[in-house]
């Protein structure tokens, strides 16, 4: 019995054994089966594909998808081959080579700046400590919308044509009242302004045209305009070629009293009417105020005192149509003014550095300017041609910062700069 016992149950088990490895050949059949059919599917048709899979997969483990996340799904996938689709554009890869060689670019030119910093025994070595600055950001394309702003137009005299001239005169007009205050100044008057102003300071005294006029100090004059501009603000500020002069001699007056928080809280924004009137009135003879005014109005006043121009001015201004969309091409934003103000000061304290080589014709007037403006003195430019000669003059000139060159691309120019720091090259 117990040996009939035992031949029964190796019996029993080795019938376990053949049916489970006939269930392991089955289960492996079907896989590979199944596989070989996922893997022809994946060839033919692999978005098809991946969306069954995604389907089987999910409803095996109890999540299949519904109808928000199968419509989700199928925009991912037709984003994903829009995204394929256009990377193989040539736009496309011309996009990516330009990044890839601005990329290059700045990395240069912050080796060029910085200079040697860290090489083997760089402690013995005579290295020149001179910062390179970055560039100084410039003020971007104008364009402002005012539409239904209060425009305030507004003159001064000073006591020369540097950007860091003192202010004789200010004047300013709006729809409910006018402004006008004479300032002392504390820089002494050039003999051209006044000749063309007919202000002259004698000792405490101003006289106008030989007749004594009463003057405040810059600080009171300021308070008392931003008072005015208080009764109608925030104001767009108008007048006749400002960006140039009239915007930053004003900041820099506004500046040196600590009044541009004040200022700010009042102001939204400026208008040139110079390049407004060029374009609203084209083949003019003359584009002075003075000649606008005789020739559009057809009347003639006593120029250079600012009231008298300001009130010509809004008389000129509210005779011509004027265009909203061209109005808000010339106008310009606080924030602008400020970014070319800054530049108007580095190029007043870089420019003398260039002198030289503006007189020996290295560099024009204008190129001497653009570097000034961006903070590049004689002494960088020499520091960096030593650093790097001529391929570092030209990395640094023609860096690129918010899509504008700092100063120049002109190989010839860059050369020339080359050529007179590095004579021997």
């Amino acid at each position: 019995m117990r040996l009939m016992s035992v031949w029964m149950q190796d019996g029993r088990k080795e019938a376990v054994e053949g049916r489970m490895i006939v269930y392991q050949d089955t289960a492996q059949w079907s896989a590979r089966r199944l596989a070989r059919s996922w893997h022809m599917q994946s060839v033919a048709k692999p978005a098809e594909y991946a969306v069954s899979i995604r389907k089987k997969v999910n409803q095996k483990l109890g999540v299949s998808p519904g109808t928000f996340t199968s419509k989700l799904a199928l925009l991912r996938d037709l984003q994903h081959k829009k995204r394929k689709a256009i990377a193989v554009t040539r736009a496309a890869k011309q996009r990516r080579i330009r990044l890839k060689l601005e990329r290059h670019s700045k990395d240069i030119v912050q080796e060029v700046r910085g200079g040697p910093t860290y090489s083997s025994n760089i402690e013995d070595q005579d290295v020149e400590l001179t910062t390179i600055p970055p560039p100084v950001p410039k003020p971007g394309p104008a364009g402002l919308d005012t539409t239904g702003k209060e425009f305030v137009f507004f003159d001064l005299e000073t006591t020369g044509l540097e950007r860091t001239s003192h202010i004789i005169q200010i004047a300013a007009v709006h729809t409910t009242g006018q402004f006008s205050t004479y300032v002392m100044p504390e820089k002494k008057m050039s003999l051209k302004a006044s000749e063309i102003t007919g202000v002259t300071v004698v000792g405490e005294s101003m006289l106008v045209k030989g007749q004594t006029v009463t003057a405040v100090p810059i600080k009171s004059a300021l308070t008392s305009f931003i008072t005015f501009l208080q009764k109608c603000s925030p104001v767009i500020l108008v007048g006749h070629n400002i960006e140039s002069f009239d915007c930053k001699v004003l900041l820099h007056a506004i500046h040196s009293c600590g009044k541009m928080f004040e200022f700010q809280q009042n102001i939204c924004g400026f208008l040139d009417t110079y390049k407004l009137l060029k374009e609203i009135l084209p083949n003019m003879k003359s584009y002075k105020q003075e000649n606008l005014v005789k020739d559009v109005i057809g009347e003639s006043y006593m120029a250079h005192g600012a009231l008298q121009d300001v009130l010509a001015l809004q008389k000129l201004v509210n005779s011509v149509p004027l265009d909203q969309n061209i109005v808000n091409k010339y106008s310009f934003s606080y924030e602008r003014a400020i970014l070319a103000y800054n530049v108007s000061l580095n190029v007043a304290s870089n420019i003398k550095s260039l002198q030289t080589m503006i007189d020996k014709k290295v560099m024009s007037q204008g190129v001497a300017r653009k570097a000034a403006g961006s903070g590049l003195q004689l002494k960088h430019l020499r520091t960096v041609s030593k650093r790097n000669g001529l391929s570092g003059l030209r990395s640094l000139l023609s860096e690129v910062t918010n899509g504008q060159i700092r100063v120049t691309k002109s190989e010839k120019i860059i050369c020339a700069i080359a050529s007179y720091l590095l004579p021997d090259i």
